[in-house]
């Protein structure tokens, strides 16, 4: 498993090209002191390959029924976007095939369709 793991990445890494398509939904989990999930569509593959325009989604959040502080989130449905957002148009690093939608935020992930574990101050 891992030497086919190993070599989907170098075929990758020859091609220069990213494993990712058009309507994909990724998930980004970043935060200091609290878990934040953030959701994307993914709205464009660049012809080259290597870069893609993903777009943030709305998200749903069920309340932890022994613990108010967290929760569970997971993209709406319908695949909205949240309003005021706009594309973002990134890079992919080939390397390690992930994409870093802002700074301060953490990698993406492709979103394995189970709801994420989200944590706040409020």
């Amino acid at each position: 498993m891992v030497k086919e793991k190993n070599r989907k990445v170098a075929n990758m890494k020859e091609e220069g090209k990213v494993n990712y398509y058009k309507g994909q939904i990724l998930v980004s989990e970043w935060g200091y002191g609290q878990t934040n999930q953030t959701f994307y569509k993914v709205i464009k593959l660049s012809k080259s390959g290597k870069s893609i325009t993903i777009r943030e989604i709305q998200k749903t959040y069920k309340a932890n029924k022994d613990n108010y502080m967290c929760g569970y989130e997971k993209p709406l449905a319908s695949l909205a976007y949240v309003k005021g957002s706009k594309p973002i148009t990134k890079r992919v690093n080939i390397l390690r095939n992930y994409i870093r939608p802002e700074e301060y935020m953490g990698s993406l992930k492709v979103w394995d369709g189970k709801p994420k574990f989200s944590s706040s101050w409020n």
